[in-house]
């Protein structure tokens, strides 16, 4: 007699597994969209503190050049996430709404690079924004924007 309860249980674990290896792979556009979803909400409610960490440090040390996030107690960092988070805040606040646009991926000096345009819409005037992420410790964080 054929044990069916047997073959449920192994078409379960491999359902299950399945599953699980299509939800870490999520797709690149869906990550930045994430994460920029989150500097939106942070920066409209001034969180500058935790912004910090979704900014990639674009400063004159070479070690740290796209390869680590903002550090909100150095007092420039600092002031440079304050500012991002203001200008981010602005297009927010003075558009109607806004809508994703062209996403492309690029390799600039070895680094993949993931850029997404944003259109900031108000009244009859579009703001076509793009920002560029990079990927640090496995997470997108925002390495310039404009």
């Amino acid at each position: 007699m054929i044990n069916y309860v047997k073959y449920i249980g192994i078409f379960l674990i491999i359902a299950a597994l399945q599953t699980a290896a299509v939800a870490q792979k999520a797709k690149p556009l869906d990550e930045v969209k994430t994460a920029l979803s989150k500097i939106f909400d942070l920066s409209k409610n001034n969180k500058y503190k935790d912004a910090a960490g979704y900014f990639a440090y674009t400063g004159d040390d070479k070690e740290r050049y796209l390869a680590s996030t903002l550090n909100y107690k150095v007092r420039e960092e600092k002031s440079l996430v304050r500012r991002n988070c203001k200008k981010i805040k602005a297009y927010i606040e003075l558009s109607d709404s806004y809508e994703y646009g062209k996403f492309e991926t690029k390799k600039i000096d070895g680094i993949n690079h993931y850029i997404l345009q944003v259109i900031f819409k108000s009244g009859s005037q579009n703001l076509n924004i793009s920002f560029d992420f990079v990927k640090i410790n496995n997470k997108f964080v925002l390495a310039s924007f404009g």
